[in-house]
């Protein structure tokens, strides 16, 4: 029975407990008040049931642990008051238990770790009090676990380290107390750790480095001490990282300056001392930085300065001489890869404003240039992708491929289509042993394609076609590309050269 979103008002029929056969229930997104009826624990067969997003009132009835079947139960956003009733650790079957933003109150019973299905607890922005029940950590298929916004005190269990597939934690806005449990670094699959906002003290384990695809790590509004782990550094695919408003002491690691996807870095509030590590200011996703207040010392390097958005009262380091990059040879760097842009562009003729590369500027950051994509670690140019003629005047310049393309040897993709080249295909291209999709169609080149193309052990796309080549392919395209997908030239498919 579904009857969503329509309206409905009043109370919830008692004699919906006479529907014996009934296996889904969904009154969600409606207008019923008053208390959920205990007779609808009489429905043996159920198996969804969602009184989710109304104006109920009163206790969650005990009945409800004998739906022996029962897999889901979303009671959330209501206005449900007293205790979680110990008799919903009976439901053996249920994956998925939400009960957030009510008003319930109690301690979380103990039973629900009994619940070995369970897959999503969310149990945040009630008013619930007392410990985090322990046997919590037996519920080896838990995803979830979501107990922020509450009353919570006691320390942090152990045994919430056993749980093997846990992508999620979140116990923020309690009144927890103690130490961060090393054991959490053995959740192998969590994703989001957030204890925000509760009284933890001691220092930051070490063993969460070993968390290998932690995003989001939000340990701010606490009592921790000690010294930052330059072991967080290893956590390579961390995003943010929340540390404010401590007692944390030390320096900032230098490692926190290695190249990295961190977008958010706050470390405000706390007593760290030293020198800012000049390398945070080339985290180039780096969107968010406060360091202030902290008693640190030294300058404050230009690039930190420009990203910060509450940064110590420093003075501002002299910018260190820029090295110069090579004229020959595999680009070494993201600011030589950017040279060779620049170099492009100018090669080109484009005009100073405007026109498809209208923000390769000197004083725009690369991985803003219009389609180029950085990545890799170091951050490198790995894809140039744009359509020069779309939306442009088809009646400007010629373009030649440049052979300095060839010097950026991350590039896995190079698509330019629809882009007025002419002249031949440069051998350099041959130099990009990381390429895998190579895009030159719908052109104006002649020549042959060069024999170094054939070399590319990555390639796996070559669109060459409605252009005016000649002569052959190089003979390692034959057993590569599948017939009829090579590439050909303006008309006809160019046979492949002999071995």
């Amino acid at each position: 029975m579904i009857l969503s979103a329509n309206r409905l008002t009043g109370a919830i029929p008692p004699q919906l407990g006479q529907l014996a056969q009934l296996q889904e229930l969904n009154l969600s997104g409606n207008a019923l008040t008053g208390a959920i009826p205990p007779q609808l624990g009489q429905l043996a067969h159920l198996q969804y049931l969602n009184l989710s997003g109304n104006a109920l009132t009163g206790a969650i009835p005990p009945q409800l642990g004998q739906l022996a079947h029962l897999q889901y139960l979303y009671l959330y956003e209501n206005a449900l008051t007293g205790a979680i009733p110990p008799q919903l650790g009976q439901l053996t079957h249920l994956q998925y238990l939400y009960l957030f933003r009510n008003q319930l109150s109690g301690p979380i019973p103990p039973q629900l770790g009994q619940l070995a299905h369970l897959q999503s607890l969310w149990l945040q922005t009630n008013q619930f009090t007392g410990p985090i029940p322990p046997q919590l950590g037996q519920l080896a298929h838990l995803q979830y676990l979501d107990l922020s916004t509450n009353r919570l005190t006691g320390p942090l269990p152990p045994q919430l380290g056993q749980l093997p597939r846990l992508r999620r934690l979140d116990l923020a806005h309690n009144q927890l107390t103690g130490p961060i449990p090393p054991q959490l670094g053995q959740l192998g699959e969590l994703m989001f750790l957030i204890l925000r906002n509760n009284r933890l003290a001691g220092p930051v384990p070490e063993e969460l480095a070993q968390i290998p695809f932690l995003h989001q790590l939000d340990l701010a509004h606490n009592q921790l001490t000690g010294a930052i782990p330059p072991a967080l550094a290893q956590l390579t695919a961390l995003h943010q990282l929340d540390l404010a408003h401590n007692q944390l002491t030390g320096a900032i690691p230098r490692a926190f300056a290695q190249p990295r996807p961190l977008r958010v870095l706050r470390l405000a509030g706390n007593h760290l001392t030293g020198a800012i590590p000049p390398g945070l200011g080339q985290l180039i996703w780096l969107q968010e930085l406060a360091l202030a207040p902290n008693p640190l010392t030294g300058c404050l390097p230009p690039a930190v300065h420009a990203k910060c958005g509450a940064c110590p009262d420093l003075p501002l380091c002299a910018p260190p001489p820029a090295a110069a990059c090579p004229p020959h040879g595999p680009s070494p760097s993201l600011a030589c890869d950017k040279e060779l842009l620049l170099s492009l562009r100018a090669a080109w003729g484009e005009p100073a404003t405007g026109g498809p590369l209208a923000n390769w500027q000197p004083d725009t950051p690369v991985h803003q240039f219009y389609g180029v994509e950085v990545g890799g670690t170091p951050p490198r140019v790995v894809r140039i992708s744009r359509r020069l003629d779309d939306g442009y005047d088809p009646r400007g310049p010629p373009r030649p491929v440049p052979p300095a393309l060839g010097r950026l040897t991350w590039l896995h993709t190079l698509q330019l289509p629809h882009s007025r080249l002419t002249g031949t295909i440069p051998p350099q291209l041959g130099q990009l042993t990381q390429l895998a999709y190579l895009d030159l169609s719908r052109n104006q080149l002649t020549g042959s394609v060069p024999p170094q193309l054939g070399q590319l052990r990555q390639l796996a796309v070559v669109m060459l076609a409605d252009n005016q080549l000649t002569g052959c392919l190089p003979p390692a395209w034959q057993n590569r590309f599948p017939v009829g997908a090579h590439p050909h030239g303006a008309t006809h498919p160019l046979p492949f050269c002999p071995d």
